[in-house]
Protein backbone atom coordinates (compact mmCIF):
# COMPACT_ATOMS: atom_id res chain seq x y z
CA UNK A 1 0.00 0.00 0.00
CA UNK A 2 2.67 2.03 0.68
CA UNK A 3 4.70 1.73 -2.50
CA UNK A 4 1.25 2.46 -4.34
CA UNK A 5 0.58 5.66 -2.50
CA UNK A 6 4.33 6.89 -2.87
CA UNK A 7 3.57 6.18 -6.83
CA UNK A 8 0.50 7.94 -7.31
CA UNK A 9 2.05 10.85 -5.34
CA UNK A 10 5.02 10.95 -7.80
CA UNK A 11 7.53 10.31 -5.11
CA UNK A 12 9.96 7.59 -6.66
CA UNK A 13 12.53 7.67 -4.08
CA UNK A 14 10.20 6.32 -1.45
CA UNK A 15 8.40 4.08 -4.19
CA UNK A 16 11.46 2.21 -4.61
CA UNK A 17 12.44 1.92 -1.27
CA UNK A 18 8.93 0.92 -0.15
CA UNK A 19 9.10 -1.67 -3.07
CA UNK A 20 12.08 -2.92 -0.97
CA UNK A 21 10.92 -2.62 2.04
CA UNK A 22 8.54 -5.11 0.63
CA UNK A 23 10.85 -7.71 -0.76
CA UNK A 24 13.04 -7.67 2.59
CA UNK A 25 10.03 -8.27 4.16
CA UNK A 26 8.23 -10.92 2.06
CA UNK A 27 11.61 -12.30 2.47
CA UNK A 28 12.08 -13.12 6.00
CA UNK A 29 8.36 -14.42 5.76
CA UNK A 30 9.48 -16.93 3.56
CA UNK A 31 12.68 -17.99 4.73
CA UNK A 32 11.73 -21.13 6.59
CA UNK A 33 9.94 -22.66 3.81
CA UNK A 34 11.70 -21.39 0.60
CA UNK A 35 15.14 -19.91 1.42
CA UNK A 36 16.42 -19.84 -2.45
CA UNK A 37 13.34 -17.25 -3.96
CA UNK A 38 13.82 -15.26 0.39
CA UNK A 39 17.65 -14.86 -0.80
CA UNK A 40 16.65 -13.95 -4.33
CA UNK A 41 14.41 -11.27 -3.38
CA UNK A 42 16.48 -9.99 -0.56
CA UNK A 43 19.21 -9.19 -3.35
CA UNK A 44 16.51 -7.57 -5.35
CA UNK A 45 16.24 -5.22 -2.29
CA UNK A 46 19.30 -4.74 -1.96
CA UNK A 47 20.06 -3.52 -5.39
CA UNK A 48 17.22 -1.14 -5.23
CA UNK A 49 18.65 0.20 -1.85
CA UNK A 50 21.94 0.84 -3.78
CA UNK A 51 20.21 2.56 -6.47
CA UNK A 52 18.80 5.07 -4.01
CA UNK A 53 21.60 5.31 -1.88
CA UNK A 54 20.58 3.44 1.63
CA UNK A 55 23.61 1.83 2.14
CA UNK A 56 23.05 0.77 5.04
CA UNK A 57 19.83 -1.02 4.65
CA UNK A 58 22.30 -2.58 1.76
CA UNK A 59 24.51 -3.91 4.33
CA UNK A 60 21.73 -5.39 6.42
CA UNK A 61 20.20 -7.21 3.76
CA UNK A 62 23.80 -8.81 2.73
CA UNK A 63 24.18 -9.44 6.32
CA UNK A 64 20.83 -11.73 6.59
CA UNK A 65 22.18 -13.55 3.37
CA UNK A 66 25.61 -14.45 5.49
CA UNK A 67 27.79 -12.43 3.10
CA UNK A 68 28.95 -10.83 6.24
CA UNK A 69 32.08 -9.87 4.59
CA UNK A 70 30.53 -8.06 1.91
CA UNK A 71 28.09 -6.67 4.57
CA UNK A 72 31.03 -5.32 6.51
CA UNK A 73 32.97 -3.80 3.83
CA UNK A 74 29.85 -1.85 2.56
CA UNK A 75 29.42 -0.43 6.34
CA UNK A 76 32.59 0.35 6.81
CA UNK A 77 33.35 2.36 3.17
CA UNK A 78 29.91 4.36 3.42
CA UNK A 79 28.41 4.12 6.86
CA UNK A 80 31.36 5.56 8.82
CA UNK A 81 29.19 6.09 12.20
CA UNK A 82 28.72 2.08 12.12
CA UNK A 83 31.81 0.96 12.97
CA UNK A 84 30.87 -1.79 15.41
CA UNK A 85 28.72 -3.04 12.89
CA UNK A 86 31.03 -3.41 10.78
CA UNK A 87 33.39 -5.11 13.32
CA UNK A 88 30.55 -7.43 13.63
CA UNK A 89 30.12 -8.96 10.19
CA UNK A 90 33.95 -9.32 9.84
CA UNK A 91 34.14 -11.23 13.16
CA UNK A 92 31.09 -13.58 11.87
CA UNK A 93 33.01 -13.95 8.52
CA UNK A 94 36.28 -15.13 10.27
CA UNK A 95 37.97 -11.83 9.39
CA UNK A 96 39.38 -11.33 12.78
CA UNK A 97 42.82 -8.97 12.31
CA UNK A 98 39.89 -6.94 10.05
CA UNK A 99 37.83 -6.73 13.39
CA UNK A 100 40.09 -5.82 15.97
CA UNK A 101 41.36 -2.80 13.50
CA UNK A 102 37.78 -1.79 13.03
CA UNK A 103 36.61 -2.15 16.47
CA UNK A 104 40.04 -0.36 17.78
CA UNK A 105 39.25 2.66 15.15
CA UNK A 106 36.00 2.84 17.02
CA UNK A 107 37.32 2.16 20.43
CA UNK A 108 34.99 -0.52 20.93
CA UNK A 109 38.10 -2.15 23.56
CA UNK A 110 35.54 -4.99 24.45
CA UNK A 111 34.79 -6.02 21.53
CA UNK A 112 38.68 -5.47 20.15
CA UNK A 113 39.96 -7.63 22.14
CA UNK A 114 36.97 -10.69 21.96
CA UNK A 115 38.07 -10.55 18.19
CA UNK A 116 41.63 -11.13 19.09
CA UNK A 117 40.55 -14.21 21.44
CA UNK A 118 38.59 -15.67 18.92
CA UNK A 119 41.15 -15.27 15.85
CA UNK A 120 43.99 -16.32 18.45
CA UNK A 121 45.52 -13.02 17.46
CA UNK A 122 47.19 -12.97 21.03
CA UNK A 123 50.05 -10.76 20.45
CA UNK A 124 47.94 -8.52 18.61
CA UNK A 125 45.54 -8.01 21.65
CA UNK A 126 48.51 -7.65 23.95
CA UNK A 127 49.69 -4.95 21.83
CA UNK A 128 46.56 -3.41 22.05
CA UNK A 129 45.79 -3.75 25.91
CA UNK A 130 49.42 -2.35 26.73
CA UNK A 131 48.93 0.84 24.52
CA UNK A 132 45.17 1.53 26.29
CA UNK A 133 46.61 1.27 29.75
CA UNK A 134 49.65 3.80 28.79
CA UNK A 135 46.91 6.13 27.27
CA UNK A 136 44.39 4.97 30.30
CA UNK A 137 42.01 5.27 26.99
CA UNK A 138 40.18 2.01 28.38
CA UNK A 139 38.57 3.84 30.91
CA UNK A 140 35.29 4.50 29.19
CA UNK A 141 33.41 6.50 31.49
CA UNK A 142 32.36 4.02 34.39
CA UNK A 143 33.57 1.60 36.76
CA UNK A 144 31.53 -0.73 35.29
CA UNK A 145 32.84 -0.21 31.64
CA UNK A 146 36.04 -0.58 33.33
CA UNK A 147 35.03 -4.06 34.97
CA UNK A 148 33.94 -4.97 31.56
CA UNK A 149 37.56 -3.85 29.91
CA UNK A 150 39.58 -4.92 32.26
CA UNK A 151 37.69 -8.69 32.36
CA UNK A 152 37.97 -8.79 28.60
CA UNK A 153 41.91 -7.97 29.04
CA UNK A 154 42.17 -10.83 31.26
CA UNK A 155 40.56 -13.10 29.54
CA UNK A 156 42.54 -12.55 26.68
CA UNK A 157 45.79 -12.76 28.49
CA UNK A 158 45.53 -15.92 29.71
CA UNK A 159 44.12 -17.15 26.43
CA UNK A 160 47.67 -16.10 25.52
CA UNK A 161 49.54 -17.85 27.89
CA UNK A 162 47.73 -20.74 27.70
CA UNK A 163 48.47 -20.82 23.44
CA UNK A 164 51.89 -20.22 24.22
CA UNK A 165 52.66 -22.66 26.77
CA UNK A 166 51.26 -25.10 24.51
CA UNK A 167 53.38 -24.25 22.14
CA UNK A 168 55.67 -24.83 25.07
CA UNK A 169 57.31 -21.00 24.33
CA UNK A 170 57.82 -20.14 27.92
CA UNK A 171 59.12 -16.87 27.02
CA UNK A 172 56.28 -15.48 25.76
CA UNK A 173 53.85 -17.38 28.04
CA UNK A 174 55.34 -15.39 30.61
CA UNK A 175 55.10 -12.30 29.12
CA UNK A 176 51.33 -12.55 28.86
CA UNK A 177 51.12 -14.23 32.30
CA UNK A 178 53.42 -10.75 34.00
CA UNK A 179 50.44 -8.26 32.16
CA UNK A 180 47.63 -10.45 34.66
CA UNK A 181 45.54 -7.78 36.18
CA UNK A 182 46.45 -9.62 39.72
CA UNK A 183 49.66 -11.62 41.62
CA UNK A 184 46.79 -14.13 42.65
CA UNK A 185 46.21 -14.55 38.89
CA UNK A 186 49.60 -15.00 37.79
CA UNK A 187 49.64 -17.87 41.21
CA UNK A 188 46.94 -19.51 39.68
CA UNK A 189 47.42 -19.61 36.17
CA UNK A 190 50.85 -20.98 36.98
CA UNK A 191 50.11 -23.82 39.31
CA UNK A 192 47.36 -24.81 37.26
CA UNK A 193 49.21 -25.62 34.12
CA UNK A 194 52.32 -26.53 36.60
CA UNK A 195 54.86 -23.85 36.04
CA UNK A 196 56.18 -24.38 39.29
CA UNK A 197 60.20 -23.08 38.13
CA UNK A 198 58.84 -19.93 36.47
CA UNK A 199 56.16 -19.26 39.41
CA UNK A 200 58.95 -19.80 41.98
CA UNK A 201 61.07 -17.13 39.86
CA UNK A 202 58.46 -15.19 39.76
CA UNK A 203 57.51 -14.83 43.80
CA UNK A 204 61.41 -14.20 44.09
CA UNK A 205 61.24 -11.09 41.74
CA UNK A 206 58.38 -9.98 43.67
CA UNK A 207 60.40 -10.58 47.05
CA UNK A 208 57.54 -12.66 48.48
CA UNK A 209 60.68 -15.43 50.08
CA UNK A 210 57.84 -17.43 52.02
CA UNK A 211 55.33 -17.55 49.32
CA UNK A 212 58.69 -18.68 47.01
CA UNK A 213 59.63 -21.43 50.00
CA UNK A 214 56.18 -22.75 49.32
CA UNK A 215 56.59 -23.47 45.78
CA UNK A 216 59.90 -25.00 46.01
CA UNK A 217 57.95 -27.41 48.56
CA UNK A 218 55.39 -27.98 46.23
CA UNK A 219 58.27 -29.14 43.86
CA UNK A 220 59.47 -31.60 46.29
CA UNK A 221 63.13 -29.75 47.14
CA UNK A 222 62.94 -28.77 50.68
CA UNK A 223 66.39 -28.16 50.36
CA UNK A 224 65.70 -25.22 48.16
CA UNK A 225 62.97 -24.11 50.31
CA UNK A 226 65.13 -23.67 53.49
CA UNK A 227 68.04 -22.04 51.71
CA UNK A 228 64.99 -19.46 50.10
CA UNK A 229 63.54 -18.80 53.58
CA UNK A 230 67.46 -18.39 55.41
CA UNK A 231 67.82 -15.71 52.58
CA UNK A 232 64.54 -14.18 53.32
CA UNK A 233 65.70 -13.57 56.75
CA UNK A 234 63.21 -16.72 58.18
CA UNK A 235 65.58 -18.51 60.11
CA UNK A 236 63.63 -20.50 62.46
CA UNK A 237 61.62 -22.10 59.48
CA UNK A 238 64.64 -22.92 57.60
CA UNK A 239 66.19 -24.34 60.40
CA UNK A 240 63.31 -26.55 61.36
CA UNK A 241 62.38 -27.81 57.60
CA UNK A 242 66.11 -28.55 57.20
CA UNK A 243 65.15 -30.97 60.24
CA UNK A 244 62.38 -32.18 58.76
CA UNK A 245 64.00 -32.75 55.95
CA UNK A 246 66.65 -35.01 57.33
CA UNK A 247 64.36 -36.69 59.58
CA UNK A 248 62.26 -37.69 56.35
CA UNK A 249 65.60 -39.45 54.81
CA UNK A 250 66.38 -41.09 58.11
CA UNK A 251 63.44 -42.95 58.13
CA UNK A 252 63.59 -46.40 56.96
CA UNK A 253 61.22 -47.89 54.09
CA UNK A 254 58.15 -50.05 55.78
CA UNK A 255 59.94 -53.75 54.92
CA UNK A 256 62.83 -52.40 57.39
CA UNK A 257 63.59 -52.70 61.13
CA UNK A 258 62.86 -49.16 61.49
CA UNK A 259 66.16 -48.91 64.50
CA UNK A 260 68.39 -47.49 64.23
CA UNK A 261 67.55 -44.38 61.66
CA UNK A 262 69.15 -44.47 58.59
CA UNK A 263 72.36 -42.74 57.50
CA UNK A 264 72.88 -40.70 54.59
CA UNK A 265 75.93 -38.69 53.20
CA UNK A 266 74.54 -34.90 53.69
CA UNK A 267 73.08 -35.95 56.80
CA UNK A 268 76.37 -34.36 59.58
CA UNK A 269 76.48 -31.22 56.74
CA UNK A 270 72.84 -30.58 56.73
CA UNK A 271 72.48 -30.86 60.85
CA UNK A 272 75.34 -28.68 61.26
CA UNK A 273 73.81 -26.26 59.12
CA UNK A 274 70.41 -26.37 61.10
CA UNK A 275 71.86 -25.56 64.00
CA UNK A 276 74.32 -22.64 62.61
CA UNK A 277 71.04 -20.86 61.43
CA UNK A 278 69.48 -21.54 64.77
CA UNK A 279 71.88 -20.11 66.86
CA UNK A 280 71.28 -16.94 64.59
CA UNK A 281 67.61 -16.67 66.57
CA UNK A 282 67.66 -17.58 70.38
CA UNK A 283 69.61 -19.54 72.98
CA UNK A 284 66.64 -21.19 73.57
CA UNK A 285 65.57 -22.26 69.63
CA UNK A 286 69.29 -23.21 69.47
CA UNK A 287 69.44 -25.84 72.53
CA UNK A 288 66.11 -26.79 70.94
CA UNK A 289 67.35 -27.54 67.32
CA UNK A 290 70.99 -28.71 68.72
CA UNK A 291 68.47 -32.01 70.82
CA UNK A 292 66.68 -32.42 67.91
CA UNK A 293 70.23 -32.90 65.47
CA UNK A 294 71.85 -35.24 68.09
CA UNK A 295 68.20 -37.27 67.85
CA UNK A 296 68.83 -37.86 63.98
CA UNK A 297 72.58 -37.89 64.07
CA UNK A 298 74.31 -41.04 63.27
CA UNK A 299 77.01 -40.32 66.11
CA UNK A 300 77.74 -43.27 68.41
CA UNK A 301 76.55 -42.13 72.03
CA UNK A 302 76.94 -43.47 75.72
CA UNK A 303 74.26 -45.46 77.42
CA UNK A 304 73.61 -42.26 79.46
CA UNK A 305 73.38 -40.30 76.33
CA UNK A 306 71.31 -42.36 74.85
CA UNK A 307 68.88 -42.28 77.83
CA UNK A 308 68.91 -38.74 77.66
CA UNK A 309 68.00 -38.39 74.01
CA UNK A 310 65.06 -41.10 74.24
CA UNK A 311 63.57 -38.70 77.48
CA UNK A 312 64.27 -35.67 74.93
Amino acid sequence: MATMCFGKAGDTIWERRSKAESLKANANRMRGLNPLEANERLREAAEIFEDIGRADSVAKCFFELGEYERAGEIYLEKCEEKLKEAGECFSLAGCYNRAAEVYARGKFFCECLSACYDGKLFNLGFQYIQSWRLLEVSKVGTSEGRGKFDASAQKLLEGGALYHYKLKDSGTMMKFVKAFYSDNAMRTFLKKVGCLDELLHLEMEWGNHLEAANVAELKGDLLMAADILEGGGHLKDASMLILCFVFGKSLWEITDQGWPLKPFTEKRELLMKAKRIANNVSSHFYEFICTEANILSDELYTLPELKRLLSD
